[in-house]
């Protein structure tokens, strides 16, 4: 996707989506090699980034526009990865709660942690064990959700601002073909200010929703198996706890997986009221 991204990038500008710029090399090419990776320069986009559930009322519109208008400027691109694809949905379940078993074993050895630090990170990977039996329940398939070309890891973090004002919407690597509905219901948790303690504000992301339906449609089905599919998506992932345990990675990255672990929580006991809140708003019952 490094290599696609300069392209890419160039037709959202021309689709007045504000971007950083990409710099060719010497020879005229937008990628080089460097150590045998490709590598691009883009120009420096002046602004502040603003951190995660940090978002201001004016940016949550502002954020749910600007995605619409990125699904809409992407709407003719073709060729790009598939976001849940149908083997997705088939899950192997075994295997899933052998990955969580590694990983809890990871984290009683793990000693660079307090030991309540690793009696609630085993707890958490044992929660998503335990809680795999709800897939079955959950009938979504590839067909369930209406999808598109999109960013692929939107967030208010990935935007840039200049005063009251989005200067910049960065980093396309992961540019791709999702369900619509999931891009929006996970934006929308990472920026609002009431999703820090890991919930939905109801009439909060129907203001979100509502704003992208401006600019994309979405069907009743869609926003009514949205919470479905974000939940399912959390509840498989073990993001943050493998690269902490098996990696190294930051503590950082660490917390963000607990978090979304406990708004993973949240939405096994509420997602039908936030499937009940969208619904409200669909356009139609198709």
């Amino acid at each position: 996707m490094v290599r696609r991204e300069p392209g890419l990038v160039a037709h959202l500008r021309s689709m007045g989506v504000p971007t950083a710029i990409f710099v060719t090399a010497n020879d005229g090419s937008f990628v080089s090699d460097a150590h045998g990776q490709p590598v691009h320069l883009q120009t420096f986009v002046d602004g502040v980034t603003v951190k995660q559930n940090r978002a201001p009322p004016w940016l949550l519109t502002a954020s749910a526009e600007m995605l619409g208008r990125i699904c809409t400027a992407l709407a003719g691109v073709r060729g790009l990865p598939e976001g849940f694809p149908a083997k997705w949905f088939a899950f192997d379940a075994r295997r899933k709660e052998l990955e969580y078993d590694a990983l809890i074993i990871a984290s009683s050895r793990n000693r660079k942690l307090t030991s309540a630090w690793r009696r609630e990170m085993a707890d958490d990977l044992a929660f998503k064990r335990s809680a795999r039996a709800d897939i079955a329940s959950i009938k979504l398939g590839p067909r369930t959700f209406t999808r598109g070309a999109t960013h692929g890891d939107y967030s208010v973090r990935q935007v840039v601002l200049n005063g009251e004002q989005i200067a910049a919407v960065v980093d396309w690597s992961s540019a791709s073909r999702q369900p619509y509905v999931w891009e929006v219901l996970r934006s929308y948790s990472y920026a609002d200010p009431a999703s820090a303690d890991a919930r939905i504000d109801l009439d909060g992301v129907r203001r979100y929703v509502s704003t992208f339906l401006n600019y994309v449609s979405l069907t009743h089905r869609d926003l009514a198996n949205a919470a479905d599919l974000y939940y399912v998506q959390l509840l498989r992932s073990t993001y943050g706890y493998r690269q902490y345990l098996l990696e190294g990675a930051p503590l950082e990255l660490l917390r963000f997986a607990r978090w979304r672990t406990r708004l993973c929580r949240w939405l096994r006991k509420h997602r039908g009221d936030v499937a009940a809140a969208l619904s409200d708003i669909a356009p139609n019952r198709a």
